[in-house]
């Protein structure tokens, strides 16, 4: 039998610890900086304020009502070019800046973007 007794604390990295991991009080698993607007990567909410609801709204009842449930399968590559065309229309709210349909990659979750994100900007031996 192995022993699977053993003290987590000592094998956490010193990254994680000065995280706060294994903390008895409440950790702050957010990097220390006194940036105003830092980029935080650990939750994927949007600025509230900048969330287009009207927009949304719109085009998820378009979506829901058309009764084409494929809309909302999941999709491979890029991502639906429809929906990129809709994100990359500046009257749809989504953006203001001028770029074009292949500027937007959309992702089925959160490992799969943190992998392309990974593979686009760092190198071997980076981290």
């Amino acid at each position: 039998m192995i022993d699977t007794n053993f003290d987590v604390i000592k094998i956490l990295s010193a990254g994680a610890k000065a995280l706060g991991a294994g903390a008895i009080e409440e950790s702050r698993w957010e990097i220390p900086t006194d940036h105003p607007d830092p980029i935080d990567l650990a939750v994927g909410m949007p600025v509230p304020e900048g969330i287009p609801i009207a927009s949304l709204a719109k085009h998820f009842s378009k979506v829901l009502s058309s009764g084409n449930y494929m809309e909302m399968e999941y999709e491979y590559g890029r991502g639906k070019i429809d929906l990129r065309e809709l994100l990359n229309d500046p009257s749809n709210g989504f953006t203001s800046l001028a770029q074009t349909p292949d500027n937007f990659i959309l992702f089925n979750g959160g490992s799969g973007c943190m992998e392309s994100f990974c593979a686009t900007f760092l190198n071997p031996g980076d981290i």
